[in-house]
């Protein structure tokens, strides 16, 4: 249900983006439409990329199972402020697929698989600046720094666990994870956008960022995580989710 009202609202951030950009051409230069894949990797020591169920000298610890980067989609719309296109104002929609896979075998012939997904969409709205220009083969290409904000949107999780003590009828254990949230957060933004030819170009984009700056709830628990109570471990708050960014899209001039 989350999912399938996230893709009507990118449908909506796409239709809104492109008006906006037909409506800004009279007056604005430069308006480009971006579509492309991106991806999100928790960093830092975040309890998100610990093992789901973590065995230690303390006892059990429950993390996330994100450990890796997660993929996703992103479109954006771009309106310089300028006629050089030096000063730009990103709006984007973004859509990541937070996925934790994880198997832990039982015996030679049983083992139990664990699943845990988790959908985020963010909305972002930043300042770009282009510092530094090339022409390789006659065409375009700058180096741009800048920030985004970003809200982002995080999904009411599924946790499943499949114990196969034979291969035809595995036992399956699955409920949906803590409810719902949405957090604040921002990253400051490095990319390289060049030309293909005069309305086709493609933008490459890092950046570091937090997820959860404003909108932390310590009642909840950690923000990536199954259950705040498990047994007799049980979370003490919510921990900053420090994320590093990667984006690759193909651009057009409107």
């Amino acid at each position: 249900m989350y999912a399938a009202k996230s893709f009507r609202g990118l449908n909506i951030i796409l239709i809104i983006i492109i008006a906006f950009s037909i409506n800004a051409r009279a007056q604005l230069s430069g308006v480009k439409v971006s579509a492309g894949l991106s991806t999100a990797e928790i960093i830092g020591n975040n309890i998100a990329q610990y093992p789901l169920i973590w065995d230690t000298p303390d006892g059990k610890i429950y993390g996330g199972s994100f450990d890796q980067s997660q993929n996703g989609l992103r479109l954006e719309g771009n309106f310089s402020l300028d006629t050089g296109e030096i000063f730009e104002i990103p709006i984007g929609f973004e859509y990541i697929f937070f996925k934790g896979r994880e198997r832990q075998p039982i015996s030679d012939s049983s083992d139990i698989k664990f699943k845990h997904d988790v959908d985020v969409a963010i909305f972002s709205l930043g300042f770009f600046y282009s510092f530094y220009e090339i022409y390789p083969f006659k065409l375009k290409a700058k180096f741009y720094t800048g920030v985004d904000t970003r809200t982002s949107f995080i999904s009411q999780g599924r946790y499943e666990a499949s114990i196969n003590y034979t291969i035809d009828n595995p036992e399956v254990i699955a409920y949906d994870t803590k409810e719902a949230a949405i957090r604040f957060g921002g990253a400051i933004i490095l990319g390289l956008n060049g030309e293909i030819n005069e309305k086709v170009g493609v933008d490459f984009r890092a950046g570091l960022g937090m997820m959860n700056l404003l909108g932390k709830n310590d009642e909840r628990g950690e923000l990536f995580t199954p259950r705040k109570k498990t047994g007799d471990y049980e979370e003490k708050g919510e921990s900053s989710v420090f994320n590093f960014h990667f984006a690759m899209m193909i651009q057009f001039k409107l």
